[in-house]
């Protein structure tokens, strides 16, 4: 029984060999005999409860991955959306500014002037070419509303200009190769 060590509540408890440490221990293991080696206490195996732990977290990351996977893709895709969300009512505050100048008759009538070259009677016009040099101002003409007979054929000549274009040679002049 000196092999067994007792505990204050009455049970036993086998001892352990003691192990040699450091320089001493490395120097019994070479002077034994034939190449013994001091005995080593087995390796430990994992318990069943650990393994069926490790094995219950393996299982619930495998199961769990394809939903997170998922709640990532749909969040990503919520803050897209939220992106579009906020673009499109960018969007339609500048089109409902675009709206109240359009109701206003003084920006109607300054983008009819600026894009359709509208005047009023009385005023002068002016045309830039893209030379840069200014035309002759039309002065005093009244604007009427008068129709007037062509002396040319404009079918006829814009028929001619796409055939002239379509069979020439020259490229300077748009034709064919």
């Amino acid at each position: 029984m000196d092999d067994m060590a007792s505990s204050p509540r009455g049970f036993t408890l086998p001892r352990l060999p003691k192990r040699e440490s450091g320089a001493d221990g490395a120097r019994a293991a070479k002077s034994k005999p034939n190449g013994a080696r001091a005995q080593r206490t087995p390796a430990r195996l994992p318990s069943i409860g650990s393994m069926m732990v490790v094995l219950a977290l393996v299982l619930g990351i495998v199961m769990l991955s394809p939903t997170l996977q998922q709640f990532i893709q749909q969040r990503q895709r919520i803050a897209q959306l939220g992106e579009e969300v906020q673009a499109t009512e960018q969007h339609i505050e500048q089109l409902k500014l675009e709206q109240a100048r359009w109701s206003d008759p003084a920006y109607i009538e300054a983008q009819a002037r600026g894009r359709l070259l509208f005047i009023r009677p009385g005023d002068t016009l002016y045309r830039f070419e893209n030379s840069g040099t200014a035309t002759t101002p039309e002065t005093n003409k009244v604007a009427t509303i008068e129709q007037r007979q062509t002396e040319q054929d404009w079918l006829g000549i814009t028929i001619g200009s796409f055939m002239v274009a379509g069979t020439s040679t020259d490229p300077a002049a748009g034709g064919a190769q």
